[in-house]
């Protein structure tokens, strides 16, 4: 299972510093979306948490049921 922390109040006062920074705080926030979009990847790739530790293997059923799927079901 995947889980995700975060303080959203840090982060939350961080993105209201940088928009009370700012007059237009949509490149940053396209910077920050693209980071993320592109951490998102390479977990995916690598199958690594954004830290580096490996994902657990998937059980047999998660196996057979994306299996299942690719055969159509059948």
């Amino acid at each position: 299972m995947l889980v995700i922390q975060s303080d959203t109040d840090d982060i939350q006062a961080l993105l209201k510093r940088v928009i009370d920074a700012t007059q237009n705080a949509e490149p940053v926030m396209m910077a920050i979306g693209e980071n993320l979009m592109e951490t998102s990847k390479q977990s995916f790739e690598s199958s690594t948490s954004p830290s580096g530790v490996p994902w657990a293997s998937n059980t047999q059923t998660t196996i057979l049921k994306y299996l299942e799927q690719l055969g159509g079901g059948n």
